[in-house]
Formats: C-alpha cells, structure tokens, sequence
C-alpha cells in the first residue's frame, strides 16, 4: 500500500562524527514499484529559541547511478544525518523552519544540481533558500515568509523547462521572492539598478563572490564588496551577504550619512561575521542577521551615530555600544532591541553633574539615571574618571536591577555588570 515513511532529523549523537545512515529500497511487485506511491518525510529539527537564523543546511542529489534497470539513488545528508532512497519514490515532504537546500560537488569541486528525479517534492518552511539548481516531477514551495533563490526550479524529463514560481507557490501563501546574484568590487548605482530589474517584483540578495570579503554598504568603499542603496526603490527588500556568510559589513561609517527606501537585511551568520554601523542612517526597516560576535554601532565620531527605521528594526546578535548612539524604530526608541540575544552598553568618556543616561527596551518604560555629586566622589574626595564611571555603572546595575525586579514592569532582559559594562540578556 502507500506507506508513509517520517524520518526526524537533528537528534542524532555521533561522538566520532561518522555519518549516520538509513535507505530506503524499492521492490518490484508484478512489474510494478513499491516506492512509487511511498510518502517520504524528513522533518527537521526546529531552531533553538538563540540562533543565528542561517536556518538548517540540507544538502540533496544522486548519490550513485543507476544501471542494468536499477534506479538512481538519492541522497540527503544534514550534519551527520544521511538518508537514501531509491528515485522511484513517490513524494518527499521536507519540513523545517528555516531551510537551506544545496547540492553535492563533484571531485573538482563543481556544484552539481540537487536532481530528484521525477519524485514529487513538497517544502514546508518559514523560511528557505534554494542554493542549488533543483530537479523534481513536481514541486510545491509552502514557505510563509521568504523564499530566496539562486538556483533554477526544473521539472524532471522536460529538457531544462522551468517551474513557473507562481505555480509551485500555494495560493494561500504570499512569501517574499528574493533573487540571490553573486557580485564582486564597487557596484555603481546603474548597476544595481540592472540587477534589481532582472526579476521585477522579487527582492535582490547581493552575495560576494569571496566568503570573507569586506562589505560596504553607503560608506567609503575599499577592498570587497561596495553598493550605496540610497537610490534603490523598486525591489521590496535589498539582502546583502550570504546566508551563513563570515563577510565583514559595515553599514555606514563615521561622519557619513544614508537614507534607504528600500527594506535592508544583512546576513553574516557565519564563523567570524561581524557587522559595524556608524554614521546618520535612515530608512523604512533593517534586519541584521549575525553570528553572535556581536553587532557594533560606534558613535565615538563627530555627531555620533543615528539609526532611524519608521518600520522596525530587528538584530540577531549581541550588540555593543560606543559612545554616543541613538536608536529608533517607529514611533519608540525601545523597540529597537526587541529580538537582539544580547545587549552590551559599556561607559566610557568624561561624566558631568545632571547629565542623563536612559536605557529604552529593557522594560516596559525608560530607565533613566541621573548623575549626581556622590557619582563624582570616592573616598570623601574628587573621583578620578575611572572611579566616577566605576560609580555610575554600579548605580546604574542596582537601579535597572530595582526596575526588573517590580511586578508588572514588563521586564525583557536581565542584567549583569562587570566592570564598567553592563550586559543585558534575554531580550525579546
């Protein structure tokens, strides 16, 4: 009969890294395939509730050729995950979360195309991104939210003729279409133009050609990949970076000023990814994806730093704080950290009588330390700046403290304090 085959994936333990392995084999019954009416589905293991948000790698293709009226076999390794089958199955269901579906290479290192066979193929995600060219009997894309491809979608046995993307969607899903191009060196702003028209109604993802190159985005350019957006308006969101990319991005720079139309994600969830923001930037929504080595926004310059959204915006990462920076996202300062992992404000610089330290999004309202002459005392004498910020920091930990620990402040992090840095964890 038609056996439904669920396999759950991202719970296995290997000690020495070996793959683990299961297959699935056909058999023939009076002529006729015993797989071919099989369900197979691999469900993969949700994200933890602290990630970095480059979503599960899948990898798929042939794994050994066929002959002598033997099927292809196909093959799926996750981790140390791997899971085989003969091409004659059915239907493969993959649901996850957040998907990333690549290819295998071959000996000299070429991609090859996640090729399927005529198996019908159905993905269930919030989020999935297509790395590779995909070959299936059929095809059902069920992602709710965005859906980035850099790969053609290609029905098996028709020479190469491609799925119309607006066929394979589920009329009850409207996710974000993103069209991933792979560039290099300074971008002129003629030439995003160009890339964003290639796939009109669809966002642009923007991936550097090197894994580690820096990338500039509306600052002074150098080495890597540069692009300034502030003309960009006609595509629903501009991606820049990879995902799971360890690229450097710098968003801005001291003394320089953006102003974005277009919605901004930055992806740089890899080992090593780092993003610095700097400067006056304005715009309707950014995203940062990071690795959790922390998103720096220094206003140490002159003018400091000013980040304004009037839609939103969300960062993955632990954040770190130089000198003088203001966040806005809508209408309230304090949503600008809802969603960051962590959140690190270190003092630093020259305290004077009355001025004001507020700290937005770590409660339901402002918390607000004013300094006073005690701040400015140590041992009954003047305070020397790094006893006075040493004051300052301990007063401002036991007053956020005070402020987290009252019934019905709508607290969203706990606070810790180690030297002159506080550091916020657990905002949502």
């Amino acid at each position: 009969g038609a056996d439904r085959i669920t396999v759950d994936l991202g719970n296995t333990v290997s000690p020495d890294g070996s793959v683990r392995s299961i297959t699935l084999k056909d058999a023939v019954d009076a002529g006729r395939s015993l797989l071919a009416d099989d369900t197979l589905t691999l469900a993969l293991k949700p994200q933890p509730a602290q990630s970095s948000g480059a979503g599960t790698l899948v990898r798929l293709g042939v794994a050994s050729a066929g002959g002598s009226g033997l099927p292809d076999v196909i093959r799926m390794l996750s981790g140390v995950e791997e899971v085989r089958w003969d091409e004659t199955l059915g239907q493969l269901v993959i649901q996850g979360d957040i998907i990333r579906l690549t290819g295998f290479t071959d000996a000299q290192g070429a991609a090859l195309p996640m090729d399927l066979g005529a198996t019908q193929v159905r993905i269930v995600a919030q989020r999935l991104s297509i790395e590779a060219d995909l070959i299936a009997g059929a095809l059902v894309l069920d992602v709710s939210e965005r859906l980035t491809l850099d790969g053609d979608l290609l029905r098996a046995g028709s020479g190469n003729v491609k799925f119309d993307i607006s066929q394979v969607i589920p009329a009850d899903r409207t996710p974000q279409i993103v069209a991933a191009q792979t560039v290099a060196g300074a971008l002129t702003a003629e030439q995003l133009a160009a890339l964003a028209s290639q796939n009109a109604g669809q966002g642009l993802q923007l991936k550097p050609a090197d894994p580690k190159a820096p990338i500039s985005i509306g600052g002074a350019g150098g080495a890597g990949l540069s692009l300034d957006p502030s003309q960009l308006s006609s595509i629903p969101v501009l991606v820049v970076g990879s995902t799971g990319g360890s690229n450097p991005v710098a968003l801005g720079g001291a003394g320089s000023s953006l102003a974005m139309s277009t919605p901004l994600v930055i992806q740089a969830q890899g080992d090593g990814g780092k993003v610095r923001v700097g400067g006056k930037i304005k715009g309707t929504k950014t995203e940062v994806q990071g690795s959790g080595n922390t998103t720096e926004f220094d206003g140490t310059g002159e003018g400091g730093t000013e980040l304004e959204m009037t839609q939103g915006l969300y960062i993955n990462d632990a954040l770190r704080i130089f000198g003088d920076v203001t966040l806005t996202a809508g209408d309230s300062t304090r949503t600008a950290l809802i969603g960051a992992q962590e959140y690190r404000l270190e003092l630093s610089g020259g305290f004077a009588l009355g001025d004001q330290i507020t700290l937005n999004g770590v409660t339901d309202g402002d918390i607000t330390l004013t300094v006073v002459a005690e701040d400015l005392q140590f041992g009954g004498e003047s305070a020397t700046a790094a006893q006075t910020l040493q004051n300052i920091a301990t007063r401002l930990h036991a007053v956020t403290l005070a402020a987290l620990a009252v019934p019905g402040a709508g607290a969203r992090a706990s606070v810790a304090l180690s030297g002159t840095e506080l550091r916020f964890t657990g905002l949502r």
